[in-house]
């Protein structure tokens, strides 16, 4: 059964029966388009190209960056807002319940309100990606964005936790040219996931 099933499936449970994705994967072509339409309604605000682009950005990701695009993120909505994408969601019963349930199937809200000045996008109660336990539950909990969590693990290299699904967790930062970071003898763990930042850097999840 997949995240977003069980997800719906409790959300159910607790009477929150009126939730609906308004947008999942999308494609190259039509991210494109969402950001061009976006950029021409900021270009007859903004004379200046640049502060227009810049404020565009900060609504719809650019073509090639966005977490749509990778299939790993989903646009909800509710009946009483007419299944728009609005901030309004936040206030509905449905926006409050999966602001404090997401977390359980894997899922964050990708851009809180406090975080605006740390991920350049606009608040988005609507927007929720897939991180996997036990990351999800750990920023939850820490009221982490992704890119401060990400920082975290870099800086803490190794981070052990127990998550709710009463699993044991170590989390290491894995850096090609840092020595330092090779502490982790791969063959012999059980690794969950290993998470790709770049060409050198990784995130290795280790369950027990």
């Amino acid at each position: 059964m997949g995240h977003i099933t069980k997800l719906f499936e409790e959300a159910n449970k607790d009477n929150i029966n009126t939730l609906k994705i308004n947008s999942a994967y999308r494609s190259y072509d039509l991210q494109n388009t969402l950001f061009n339409n976006k950029l021409a309604q900021q270009k007859k605000i903004y004379s200046d190209n640049k502060e227009a682009y810049n404020k565009a950005s900060q609504v719809v990701a650019i073509p090639g960056t966005s977490e749509h695009q990778a299939g790993i993120a989903l646009d909800l909505s509710t009946k009483s807002l007419n299944y728009t994408l609005v901030e309004d969601f936040s206030n509905t019963p449905e926006g409050n319940w999966l602001d404090d349930n997401c977390w359980k199937f894997g899922f964050v809200v990708r851009y809180p309100k406090s975080k605006t000045n740390i991920t350049t996008i606009i608040y988005e109660p609507w927007h929720i990606r897939f991180i996997a336990l036990p990351h999800s539950e750990i920023m939850f909990k820490n009221k982490l964005c992704l890119e401060e969590y990400i920082d975290f693990i870099k800086n803490t290299k190794l981070y052990s936790f127990k998550a709710f699904d009463n699993k044991d967790y170590k989390i290491f930062y894995y850096n090609r040219l840092d020595p330092n970071t090779h502490g982790i003898d791969i063959q012999k763990s059980k690794i969950s996931d290993i998470t790709k930042l770049n060409t050198d850097e990784f995130i290795i999840t280790v369950s027990f």
